[in-house]
């Protein structure tokens, strides 16, 4: 208070200056608050980082079986011997964030797995193995000469046996026909 009050008009100008006062005090006080955020700002990133990394993500059948075979193969196995704080921490931190990644990337992990249950399971020949067919000569005992294409496994393990018995028999390699 600069000067004693007289009159309702003395009053008023001291009211104006006063909340005048008060304005420059919030804002000043907005200010530091913005410069410390500011200052906090990457610690508080490198929190909000970690918070989201270590959050319990296990939505659904896949994330959950890769939490699980975690579980087993790490504290199980690997981490069978180690000290207690380890066997604890390693295993929640790897299931945390093989969690989060699967979460992120679910849709692109099971196209992956449905794309190589696919190639595994087509019976289709692709192109390389039609180019490149392959061809055993086999000789009997008779002195027959016999030249297969693409033998399946039958007819290879008969010419293993053939390559590694002095049997004086002689090697079938078509099925009969039984009667």
């Amino acid at each position: 208070m600069n000067a004693p009050i007289h009159n309702a008009d003395d009053l008023r100008a001291e009211r104006a200056r006063l909340k005048n006062q008060v304005s420059l005090s919030e804002t000043r006080l907005k200010g530091g608050v913005r410069e410390v955020k500011e200052e906090l700002n990457p610690v508080r990133q490198a929190s909000g980082w970690l918070t989201e990394r270590l959050t319990h993500r296990n939505k659904g059948l896949l994330a959950a079986g890769v939490s699980l075979g975690i579980d087993q193969l790490i504290s199980k196995r690997l981490l069978k011997h180690a000290p207690l704080p380890l066997r604890l921490a390693v295993p929640f931190l790897l299931t945390r964030a093989a969690g989060h990644y699967v979460d992120n990337n679910r849709t692109n992990a099971v196209e992956k797995f449905l794309t190589w249950i696919k190639q595994a399971t087509d019976d289709t020949p692709t192109a390389e193995a039609e180019e490149k067919p392959t061809f055993v000569q086999v000789t009997s005992n008779t002195g027959r000469t016999y030249v297969i294409e693409n033998p399946n496994l039958l007819q290879r393990l008969l010419i293993w046996v053939k390559e590694n018995t002095d049997e004086d028999r002689p090697l079938l390699l078509q099925k009969e026909n039984p009667r």
